[in-house]
């Protein structure tokens, strides 16, 4: 999966800034949505009426277009690839978003960074217990928990407040989702190293845990990462 990145995207953006300082994970101008508490207008795996692997890609910008409140919608392809991006923001807000088909036919990923406004319990509440668990720390007062939810299609990020002490709990604020097609979604479980989820905890006590799922091995040269495509590389404008 070429943009395989998408799933770490909050991360690098340290790398695309070069000298500048960590992302602020946390922040009020993402887009405000409540659709993983209440399912409105509709459940994961689709959001805002965009499914990943069945929405067309005409469909979703023109859904875009004319949602209210949501502003400076652009794309970028890729021409040797055929992948296109789109980004977007809430009005008064930042660029925060980001959907991508891999051919220009069918949405394939779409990336929220929302703002802190809903916690992992309400989110649990409304979707169930997450299936896996990853950790990545991004400075030393912060760190995000990575939740997977392969049947939905759909990772969800939660802020800890760093890696040696933050805690993964109730009230751990949600700063961004993930939704795949399913196929993506199954690529990402066969590409990755996850710890299962066993409920709130420390972050070092996960993390130090041995890995329940581990890459399969695939033939050589392919699921390397090896072909980063541009379209990804600018989400932020």
């Amino acid at each position: 999966m070429k943009l395989r990145i998408l799933l770490l995207l909050l991360f690098v953006v340290v790398v695309a800034a070069a000298c500048a300082a960590p992302p602020e994970l946390r922040n009020p101008q993402f887009l405000i949505d409540d659709s993983l508490v209440d399912n409105e207008p509709c459940s994961a795996p689709c959001w805002n009426g965009i499914t990943p692997g069945v929405t067309k890609w005409g469909d979703a910008l023109t859904i875009l277009e004319d949602t209210e409140g949501i502003v400076d919608l652009k794309t970028e392809t890729n021409d040797e690839s055929g992948e296109i991006a789109a980004t977007f923001q809430r009005d008064g807000g930042v660029p925060c978003c980001l959907v991508y088909s891999r051919n220009g036919e069918l949405v394939d990923q779409m990336l929220l960074q929302l703002a802190p406004e809903n916690t992992l319990a309400e989110v649990i509440e409304n979707l169930g217990e997450p299936v896996y668990f990853s950790g990545t720390e991004v400075s030393p007062e912060q760190a995000a928990a990575a939740l997977f939810y392969p049947e939905k299609s759909l990772v969800v990020y939660a802020f800890v407040a760093g890696a040696e002490s933050g805690t993964v709990s109730e009230t751990s604020e949600i700063f961004a989702a993930l939704y795949l097609s399913a196929e993506d979604m199954q690529e990402v479980i066969e590409t990755s190293s996850l710890h299962d989820w066993l409920g709130y905890d420390s972050f070092q006590a996960y993390v130090e845990r041995p890995f329940n799922v581990t890459p399969l091995p695939t033939v050589e040269g392919e699921g390397d990462g090896a072909e980063t495509p541009e379209a990804n590389e600018t989400p932020e404008g």
